[in-house]
């Protein structure tokens, strides 16, 4: 089973970030980090479709046959932007986090400062992300599995009748 290191999506991570001048504002340990975490979280939506193997590593789960595409590439390309979006969406909320204590509000006889409303843009581009890859999550339908029933009435194929 092939492996692939995931460094890979990490320019259109950064794409999707809109970090694109040097010097950049996340490190690219700090996305491939992410990238990873997107990999990890989905993997209970997914069914764990895709397993880490070691650092960046990952493969196609074996155990999995809902791949649209045979191998290569390990990750299908309709699974990439979702993966991107995730991580995106992980890197942005924790930069949010990060900078919770920067927002503030305050004004004297002469000069006012806010930045109440970058802060409630930022959130809205979240919010933006999470729904448009729930979007992408609904409309990514997977092959149902086969499940006999047997004694089923007038149910030829599994009676035998």
């Amino acid at each position: 089973m092939a492996e692939v290191d995931i460094t890979y999506l990490v320019p259109e991570l950064r794409l999707r970030l809109f970090d694109l001048e040097e010097p950049y504002t996340y490190s690219d340990t700090t996305l491939s980090t992410g990238v990873l975490s997107a990999i990890k979280l989905l993997g209970r939506r997914w069914r764990n479709r895709y397993l880490v193997v070691s650092g960046y590593d990952v493969k196609r789960n074996p155990s999995i046959d809902t791949f649209v595409e045979d191998e290569p590439p390990v990750i299908e390309p309709a699974d990439e932007a979702v993966i991107i979006l995730q991580a995106s969406i992980i890197i942005k909320t924790a930069h949010s986090y990060n900078s919770v204590w920067d927002v503030a509000s305050w004004k004297d006889d002469e000069v006012s400062y806010s930045n109440i409303q970058s802060a409630k843009s930022r959130d809205l581009s979240i919010q933006r992300d999470y729904e448009e890859l729930e979007t992408l999550l609904k409309t990514r339908l997977y092959a149902g599995k086969y499940s006999p029933l047997p004694g089923y009435h007038k149910n030829t194929t599994e009676t035998g009748i």
